[in-house]
């Protein structure tokens, strides 16, 4: 499904939302880039990928309060209980009035992008005796 906007660089090549076939491809990044804000309100989750991927943008992010989400490093005022609308609703609010200033971002991308660095990642794997 073509959405009619075009990527900033590579002017001719649609975009194709639900299909990003590598990391800077322009789905990704016109996802990322279109957004103020990431709301991850699962109630569980093994690995929070789009978390991750919108932090390494320079999105702030809420998610909700469950382990995996935990481990990415958010500030406490970040989270809220999964299913608590009332929190979450509060939080929004908050988020709206309390923007991240550049050096902010500039941290939490640097942050994302040591922690989660997927040649790390893959080396460490390698490295393991299985």
């Amino acid at each position: 499904m073509r959405t009619g906007r075009v990527c900033p660089d590579m002017s001719a090549m649609p975009c194709f939302p639900g299909k990003i076939l590598k990391r800077n491809w322009c789905g990704l990044t016109n996802t990322y880039l279109q957004r103020e804000k990431t709301v991850d309100p699962a109630y569980y989750e093994g690995f929070p990928i789009v978390l991750l991927e919108a932090l390494s943008y320079g999105l702030p992010c809420l998610a909700s309060d469950i382990p995996a989400n935990r481990e990415v490093g958010l500030d406490d005022d970040r989270f809220f209980n999964a299913g608590d609308t009332e929190t979450l609703v509060s939080r929004i609010k908050e988020f709206i009035h309390k923007p991240r200033s550049v050096e902010e971002k500039i941290a939490q991308r640097n942050r994302i992008a040591e922690k989660y660095d997927w040649e790390k990642i893959a080396d460490k794997t390698l490295e393991y005796e299985w």
